[in-house]
C-alpha cells in the first residue's frame, strides 16, 4: 500500500512554482554574494592564489546574476551557480564560515530541493495517470 504522507510530500514538492524556486536560486545566490563581500572586505592583500581565485569567481557570478536581470530563467540561475559550487570553501570562523554556510544553502537549494522537486512532478504526473 502506497503511504499517503509520501503522496502528499510529492504533491506538496511538485506544485513548488517555478516563479517561487526562482525566487528562491536568486536569494541563494545574493546571499553568497553578500556574504563575499563581507569575507573580501576581511581578505587580507596579500591573499593566496586559492582565495583569489575565489573572488574572481564571486565577481564573475555578481556579473552573471546583472546580465541576467530579473528575467532570468531557473536554469540559467542554477548554471551561475555551478562554478561557484565546485571549489571548496575553507569557513573557519567570520566571514570566511558565513561565505561557506550560505555556499552549502545555495548546494542544497540547486543540487537537491531543485532535482527533488522535478522527480516530485515526474512522480505526481504518472501517478495522476494511473490513478482514478
Amino acid at each position: 500500500m502506497y503511504d499517503d504522507r509520501v503522496g502528499d510530500e510529492t504533491r506538496r514538492l511538485a506544485s513548488v512554482s517555478d516563479a517561487a524556486l526562482v525566487a528562491e536560486i536568486r536569494e541563494a545566490l545574493i546571499a553568497v554574494l553578500w556574504c563575499g563581500d563581507a569575507w573580501r572586505a576581511v581578505l587580507p592583500s596579500t591573499a593566496e592564489r586559492q582565495d583569489r581565485a575565489r573572488v574572481e569567481l564571486l565577481a564573475a557570478l555578481r556579473e552573471g546574476l546583472i546580465l541576467a536581470g530579473p528575467a532570468a530563467s531557473m536554469h540559467e540561475l542554477a548554471v551561475m551557480a555551478a562554478p561557484v559550487l565546485n571549489p571548496f570553501w575553507p569557513g573557519s570562523a567570520g566571514a570566511a564560515a558565513a561565505l561557506a554556510e550560505s555556499v552549502e544553502m545555495l548546494r542544497v537549494v540547486v543540487m537537491h530541493r531543485l532535482p527533488h522537486i522535478r522527480a516530485a512532478r515526474a512522480e505526481a504526473a504518472g501517478r495522476g495517470a494511473t490513478r482514478p
